[in-house]
Parts: C-alpha cells; structure tokens; sequence
C-alpha cells in the first residue's frame, strides 16, 4: 500500500513536470491566447531573447509576471517610435515573481523590468501615482517561465497619455450591420388616409359695374370761353377808362352858361353864342 503512494505521487510529479516542460514562455503563452498584438510587440522591441528564458538559465530574470495589454489597447503604440514602445512594454513585465494574487502580493507594489513601481488593488493594476488604471480581465495563465494576466489599458506612468486611436473597421462593420438589421425590422408605416375632396359648390356671378368717367371736355371750348370772359372784361375796362378821361376833361373845362337873348348881336348868325363880357 506505501509502495503504490509513493508510485501515484511520482506519476503526478512527472506529469506535472512534463506539463511545464511543455508549456511555452510568457510571450508565445499570450500569442496562443489569442494576444498577438504583445508577442508582436516584443518581438519588435528585441526582448524576446530575455523573456524566454526558464528559470535557472544564465543570465535569466525569470520567472516573469506579465500583464499583457488586449490588442484593441496596443493599437494606441503602434504609432510610437520603437524606443518608446519597447519603454512602454517593460512596464508590464515583473521580474523574478511568479504572482498568483495580485492583491496580496502587488499592494506594496513591486519592481517592474521598466524600473516602475506596479500596484494591484480590487483587481486593478497601476504604475505608481498613475492616474491610469487596467483591469485585470484574464488570468492567471500559467507558462514555463512565469504567469500571465490579461488587461484592458497599456499600464502609463503618472503624467503622460497615448494617441487616440480609432475603432478597428470590423467593429465599424458590425454596428453598420446592426444598424441595417434594425433598419429591416422596422415597421413599415402605413401612409395616411387622404381626405376625400369636399364637393364644389356652385357660385354665381355677381354683376360688376364699371364707373364710367365723365368725358373730358375739349380743349377748344376751354379755350373759346376764357377768350369770350376776357373780351368782355377789356371792353368794360376801356369804357370805364373812357369815363375816367371824360370826367377829368370837364373837371378841367367847366360849361359856359348861355348868353341872355338880349345880349346877342343883331347881326350875329342864328345859334351864336352871345359874346362873353369881362369885367
């Protein structure tokens, strides 16, 4: 009965031992995991040769603790120059802790390759006094030199901020087919009932009446008028005028009285004016 204890317990050892021999580093455990963007990240940033290593290996740093960004939050690199990416990568990586609780082990903060202080709390990561918090949304994944956590944020030190990036098209694509569907399985409106015209209804003409204007009258007649009213006028003038004249002659001229019949020459033509005697 002891004999085949220890057999069980050196078959589990040596399946274990063949497990971990079989499993990949951190960087390949990630792309298998479906998180190329990082494996490809490294690969660029010329850290590979040092994040493959196993424990125990000259010159290793393992076993590694990394948080690995989704690739939807690595896009936001890809636009940097390769010093600043491989700078943002070394943030992630923890060295020489193999980290099962975050909480627990990370609350004091630990070193990060980047020379960083990195700290967890309520299933968050953060570099110290950033203001840039990831979530811990996979993880822990095991590999043969270390563990892996999958996150929602590239891990930034306090201060600097990474260029907006736009959506990936596939998502574009699927809210574009949504919008579509949603579109299909609208009803479709029924057009409103139109009114049925009104009946005409008959109006009778009323009679106009036109103002006809009184005729102008002619220019001639005006002007034989105004011709009669000023002839008439001159001729009382002048006639008054012929008056004036005569009244101021007698008014010069007084009549002589007629001499007495007695004083009238014998001899003196019949109608004479008897002679006028000075005294």
């Amino acid at each position: 009965m002891k004999k085949q204890c220890i057999l069980y317990i050196l078959t589990i050892a040596l399946i274990n031992a063949s497990l971990v021999a079989s499993a990949a580093d951190v960087v390949v455990t990630a792309k298998t995991e479906g998180y190329t963007a990082f494996h490809d990240a490294v690969m660029s940033a010329g850290l590979y040769e040092h994040a493959k290593k196993n424990e125990g290996e000259a010159g290793s740093l393992a076993p590694f603790t990394v948080f690995v960004p989704t690739d939807e939050a690595l896009a936001a690199i890809k636009t940097l120059d390769a010093k600043k990416q491989k700078k943002y990568i070394t943030y992630h990586v923890v060295p020489g802790k193999k980290i099962e609780k975050p909480d627990e082990a990370m609350k004091d903060g630990v070193g990060t390759v980047g020379e960083k202080l990195l700290f967890a709390a309520g299933g968050e990561v953060y570099l110290d006094e950033s203001k840039t918090k990831a979530k811990v949304i996979k993880g822990p994944i095991a590999a043969s030199n270390g563990m892996v956590y999958v996150i929602d944020h590239v891990l930034l030190p306090a201060g600097e901020e990474l260029p907006a990036t736009e959506k990936p098209a596939e998502k574009h694509e699927e809210k574009a087919v949504e919008t579509e569907v949603k579109a299909e399985a609208r009803p479709v409106e029924k057009p409103a009932a139109v009114a049925a015209p009104a009946p005409a209804v008959a109006v009778t003409p009323t009679p106009i009446q036109l103002m006809m204007p009184m005729p102008a009258q002619p220019q001639e007649a005006i002007t034989e008028k105004t011709a009669q009213t000023l002839t008439s006028t001159m001729t009382q003038l002048t006639q008054s005028i012929q008056l004036l004249i005569h009244v101021i002659q007698q008014a010069q001229n007084p009549i002589e009285a007629p001499a007495p019949a007695d004083k009238v020459p014998a001899n003196a033509a019949p109608g004479a004016k008897p002679p006028v005697v000075v005294a």
